[in-house]
């Protein structure tokens, strides 16, 4: 005779080989899988540039990659490069080159990934922001759990930075970003006439020049 513990158990391991199989998991050691496709696996349509520049998370779920492909996610009508990130566990794909509201409308670079896969810097020429008139590159942090797009090459005061600005790198936590930017206007004293390093704190919504001697 079966014991109701032993049904019990029974039950207990049937309900976790179902749910092992129907959860996806993130790649076993050794595999290679392609993370420059749509949701769903479809490949990546032909496109000058292809997928590159990729950016993984510090548990290997989350990629962020930038590509001129369409078909990666529906309404990609721009025709330009964009950024997207890759959700290995979920199977996902979504844009963050992205305003609050619209595509853009010019082309997006090189992304950086927090850690924990939840922010993504990048710099664009695309006005992403409201008050964006300076006609050149920028660089651009997307919040993906919020949806929020918020531009970083800018002064402590939010001005926005008058020659160019990319290349980012964000810190693990997302808070910090760091960029190089032509512009002279992000500090003050900046009359060298040469690129700089300049990082941005988002919680305080201050800039600094860090490429200076320790004085």
């Amino acid at each position: 005779m079966i014991s109701k513990v032993s049904i019990s158990r029974i039950f207990s391991i049937i309900f976790i080989i179902i749910f092992t199989l129907a959860t996806p998991a993130l790649a076993a050691p050794g595999d290679t899988i392609r993370v420059s496709v749509a949701t769903g696996g479809a490949q990546a349509t032909a496109s000058l540039n292809g997928s590159h520049h990729p950016s993984i998370s510090a548990d290997g779920r989350y990629v962020a990659f930038m590509s001129q492909a369409s078909n990666l996610v529906s309404g990609d009508t721009n025709g330009v490069e964009d950024v997207f990130i890759r959700d290995i566990l979920t199977d996902t794909t979504t844009r963050v080159s992205v305003g609050t509201s619209s595509q853009a409308n010019n082309s997006s670079f090189d992304p950086s990934i927090s850690a924990d896969g939840r922010y993504v810097a990048f710099y664009s020429w695309a006005n992403l922001v409201g008050g964006d008139t300076n006609g050149t590159l920028d660089v651009f942090v997307r919040d993906t759990q919020d949806g929020i797009t918020t531009r970083v090459s800018v002064d402590s005061n939010g001005v926005e930075a008058n020659r160019a600005s990319y290349y980012p790198s964000i810190s693990a936590d997302g808070r910090y970003v760091i960029f190089e930017s032509f512009a002279t206007n992000l500090v003050r004293g900046d009359t060298n006439g040469e690129i700089d390093v300049f990082m941005h704190d988002t919680q305080t919504n201050t800039t600094s020049c860090i490429s200076v001697d320790s004085k």
